[in-house]
């Protein structure tokens, strides 16, 4: 490249822009012409600052390790922050592609800077790319910002995908033991009463029948509990808070359970008041109320007591369902609420004593009671002690 050819390279560079013809000339004289192939290192961050570069043709990036900050090509230049604070490079350059270049040496550019205009050109282009550079970090920091922000929430699903998959795991583990048990007694009791039917006295036989009765009554509220399960984790429960009177639904749920209570010759009794009003999605407060009911019936034996009242707390309504039932352990109360696999019913081994009073429950129905009140902004709270019962506490919003 001939002098003339240097001359007007040098001028379309934006820090020579305002140099006279006699420093231009000075300047393509004493840059020396380099020649470097693809992915060859020009420098690395942390080497000695010697000179700054001129790309006549080809392409460079400006990186730190796999990180790429900018890409340069004609007529751009790099290495110019060393000329103001470092005498190391702060990244490293490397060719893309076969790339030409001029350098002009630390020695030649301390001459040069001594001439104002070359000084204020490579000034001015030193805080323009510190703007950019600015800019940059700014935009860089809002990515990692909102990176580490999705990451969380990506973090928070996975737990919250591990805690499903576990829980699922459970109540499947626990549905397939539930169903089994009572299923393996029904067909035991029917078989026992098809084969010896006409062997057996009349006593026997009303023995069998209510013991089916009382085992197919567990399987379908099983499977109750179970499909209302699945609606909610499906995200098709839709719940309608509205004021609504607490007495009316405990009455219809009591009428529910007039029969059971009296075969077992259990007081059921309640104190709640006409125009209770709560704030309440009735269908799921409906399932709640049920299902406590029936456990309270179930666990309480014949000629107990099971009683329902009230009392105003705070701005909360507190329905309570207290039994005189079998009661339960502080560890069994701390896994109440839990779908654990070690809440399954205990096995059958002679189906002739059964006692149905004595089977303890698989927990899935307290599951879903749990997660139906606080879907209804409330709360489920149990005191209870082994052989002295049990009370169950409701906490409902109050209207």
């Amino acid at each position: 490249m001939n002098i003339n050819t240097r001359i007007s390279f040098v001028k379309k560079i934006s820090i020579f822009s305002e140099v006279d013809a006699n420093t231009l000339k000075e300047i393509a004289e004493k840059m020396e012409r380099i020649s470097v192939d693809a992915n060859e290192k020009i420098f690395s961050k942390g080497d000695s600052f010697d000179g700054l570069f001129f790309i006549i043709d080809g392409e460079v990036k400006v990186h730190d390790g796999e990180y790429i900050f900018t890409k340069l090509s004609n007529t751009e230049f790099f290495g110019e922050y060393s000329v103001l604070d470092s005498e190391k490079r702060s990244a490293s350059v490397t060719a893309t592609k076969k790339t030409n270049l001029f350098k002009i040496n630390h020695k030649i550019l301390s001459l040069l800077l001594t001439k104002p205009e070359i000084n204020q050109g490579i000034l001015k282009v030193l805080v323009n790319r510190l703007r950019d550079n600015n800019e940059l970090q700014e935009k860089l920091s809002q990515q990692n910002k909102e990176i580490k922000k999705k990451n969380k929430a990506i973090e928070a699903h996975q737990k919250e995908l591990k805690a499903l998959n576990a829980t699922k795991d459970k109540f499947f583990t626990i549905l397939a033991h539930d169903l089994r048990s009572p299923f393996n007694t029904i067909i035991g009791l029917s078989e026992l009463l098809s084969s010896n039917y006409s062997d057996l006295p009349e006593s026997k036989i009303k023995y069998f029948a209510d013991q089916i009765n009382n085992y197919s009554k567990n399987v379908f509220h099983l499977l109750r509990n179970l499909l209302e399960w699945a609606r909610s984790q499906a995200g098709m429960l839709t719940l309608n808070l509205e004021k609504k009177d607490l007495f009316e639904i405990v009455e219809e749920n009591l009428k529910l359970y007039e029969i059971d209570a009296k075969n077992k010759s259990i007081t059921l009794t309640s104190k709640v008041k006409k125009n209770t009003k709560v704030i309440c999605d009735k269908n799921t407060i409906t399932f709640v109320i049920r299902n406590l009911l029936s456990n309270a019936l179930k666990f309480t034996p014949k000629n107990g007591k099971v009683s329902l009242f009230t009392e105003i707390k705070d701005k909360n309504i507190v329905l309570y369902i207290s039994d005189s039932g079998i009661g339960l352990s502080k560890e069994e109360q701390e896994k109440l609420f839990q779908l654990d696999k070690d809440q399954a019913s205990i096995g059958i081994s002679n189906i002739e004593n059964i006692d149905i009073s004595k089977e303890k429950g698989t927990g899935i129905g307290l599951v879903i009671v749990k997660e139906f009140v606080e879907k209804n902004k409330g709360k489920i709270e149990v005191d209870s002690e082994p052989g002295k019962g049990s009370t169950f506490s409701l906490t409902l919003p109050i209207a």
